[in-house]
């Protein structure tokens, strides 16, 4: 049996839509990890693969190979942020998905064997520069090397004494905007073209 074959992740992937209540409505819809949407365990992830692995990954290489900034900004993503914030996507991957992640460490860093890519990635101690990819460009730093590892899009919000913004951006497969356009703003400000959103932070609704 191959590494890929004891992914627990159905092929077919894990289903959100259509909505149970057939509508489709505009709304922040967060739920904490574990909510039942009928998915089983894979409901319980952060990050979830199916079949089409393959087209996402080509993706993110052409948007990658097009002009990088375009696709990933940061904004005050300094190591202090980008550490703890890297660190718990190796853990996640490897912990959610030992068929397709394996870690091993030695005395210069982490060492990541990724199946699905073939890439091999190792980190430096602090978690600020990574080596091995096959990426092109190189990867720029370990947040767009595990970007690149994963089919979804990642955004980091930061919020520090009641401010919040977007520290950092991977988006390779946007709709009408880029990363360049939302570096920086608020979760709201950031969705403002989205019909509702101005409603997120009215009373009953989450505060992020």
């Amino acid at each position: 049996m191959d590494r890929l074959s004891e992914c627990e992740t159905p092929a077919d992937g894990a289903r959100y839509f259509p909505p149970a209540s057939g509508i489709y409505d505009v709304k922040p819809g967060l739920s904490p990890l574990g909510t039942d949407f009928g998915n089983g365990p894979v409901d319980g992830q952060v990050f979830q693969f199916d079949g089409a692995f393959a087209p996402y990954r080509v993706v993110k290489e052409q948007a990658r190979a097009e002009r990088l900034g375009k696709y990933y900004q940061t904004r005050e993503f300094g190591p202090e942020v980008s550490d703890p914030v890297c660190r718990f996507l190796v853990e996640r991957l490897v912990a959610e998905h030992p068929g397709r992640f394996d870690l091993t460490t030695d005395g210069d860093g982490l060492i990541l064997h990724c199946a699905s890519s073939g890439e091999t990635l190792r980190f430096d101690p602090t978690m600020t520069r990574v080596s091995g990819g096959r990426g092109e460009p190189a990867y720029l730093d370990p947040f767009d090397a595990l970007a690149a590892q994963v089919q979804e899009d990642l955004a980091v919000i930061r919020r520090v004494e009641g401010r919040d913004w977007t520290t950092a951006i991977h988006l390779c497969f946007p709709y009408r905007w880029t990363a360049e356009e939302k570096i920086g703003l608020d979760f709201v400000t950031m969705h403002l073209p989205v019909p509702g959103i101005e409603n997120f932070r009215r009373p009953g609704m989450v505060n992020i």
